[in-house]
């Protein structure tokens, strides 16, 4: 079983998280949010494991009442693969910390190519 956490659950990583939970071949281990809102809500509501993805904001979901399962450090050490879900330009910030704990990365959020050693790009043309 593929142990798959997601840093940023937004329009992108909420597709990706159910994505991954409908597969019987992986295990969602969380979710990770910059701040408490409703997508963070709706993760804990949906059953998935909730990190914080700065730790300065910790204390900030716990002031909202919505419970944390750990920092994204503990997510990528766990995860046997990390889908980076966050804005343009915030996943190449994370790379050091997915590289630091031998945890490799899918960039989902509009990163250059060449962070990366694989880039993929489907296109779709409609002629009418």
């Amino acid at each position: 079983m593929l142990s798959v956490g997601v840093n940023g659950y937004g329009t992108i990583g909420k597709r990706v998280a159910d994505a991954v939970v409908a597969q019987p071949d992986m295990e969602l281990v969380g979710v990770a949010k910059t701040r408490p809102n409703y997508e963070a809500e709706r993760a804990v509501k949906n059953g998935y494991p909730l990190y914080a993805a700065i730790e300065e904001r910790a204390e900030k979901f716990d002031a909202a009442g919505i419970e944390l399962a750990g920092l994204v450090e503990e997510l990528v050490d766990e995860a046997d693969v990390m889908v980076d879900a966050t804005p343009s330009g915030i996943g190449a910030e994370n790379k050091s910390l997915y590289d630091e704990y031998d945890t490799p990365a899918l960039y989902q959020g509009g990163e250059d190519a060449d962070l990366v050693d694989t880039s993929f790009n489907a296109v779709s043309y409609t002629h009418l």
